[in-house]
């Protein structure tokens, strides 16, 4: 930060980064499970439920366990806004295993 910095500035600075993460962060996970929703609903036949890694039934048949562990990752990383997403705006469920094929008729 440049010497002539104040201690108003520094908390404005602060705030703006911290700002941008927050904004991140939700954006991410709204992308993801919404994309991902789509895909569960249309590839794999599921209703209000998604995983954090929007992909095809066929790749995960391939690479079940390393994207499970990716998606159990992910679910724990983003639980704050998805309670807060769930509660407040109904938003959808996040699977709690990986599907291997189609769940729907």
């Amino acid at each position: 930060m440049p010497a002539g910095s104040t201690s108003a500035q520094k908390k404005r600075r602060r705030f703006v980064v911290l700002a941008g993460v927050l904004t991140v962060y939700v954006v991410a996970h709204l992308i993801l499970s919404r994309i991902s929703l789509s895909m569960c609903n249309t590839d794999w036949g599921t209703d209000n439920a998604f995983i954090y890694l929007p992909v095809h039934p066929d790749i995960v048949a391939d690479h079940e366990r390393p994207l499970l562990y990716v998606h159990i990752a992910l679910r724990g990383f983003f639980y704050p806004i998805w309670k807060i997403d769930h509660e407040v705006f109904g938003g959808p469920w996040p699977m709690r295993s990986m599907p291997i094929r189609r769940l729907g008729p």
